[in-house]
């Protein structure tokens, strides 16, 4: 390996594994978790994308025990919210009468 030459890109999120003489050696970039807000703008448009043809269904009542996650910290990134709406989906979908 070329040290002038090539790039290295690493990621985790335990960075207290990394052994110290590489971690000093490494530029450190930590990337926020989203806000509220943008999670909630989110949510808002993933259910409406899924229930787009339905025009019989109530978004806010399959969306109050996601943002009720949301303003709770149990939700704080986007992986966890499309866990959740797809949870919430199938939900809604099993209970609901064909």
């Amino acid at each position: 390996m070329e040290a002038s030459q090539d790039v290295l890109f690493m990621t985790t999120n335990k960075i207290e594994l990394i052994d110290f003489a590489l971690r000093d050696r490494l530029y450190n970039m930590e990337i926020p978790h989203p806000s509220n807000k943008s999670l909630k703008e989110y949510l808002n448009s993933r259910l409406e994308e899924l229930f787009l043809k339905n025009t019989d269904v109530n978004i806010t009542e399959i969306a109050q025990p996601i943002i009720h996650d949301i303003e709770n910290g149990i939700i704080t990134n986007f992986r966890k919210l499309e866990q959740k709406i797809i949870i919430e989906y199938v939900n809604y979908v099993k209970t609901r009468e064909f």
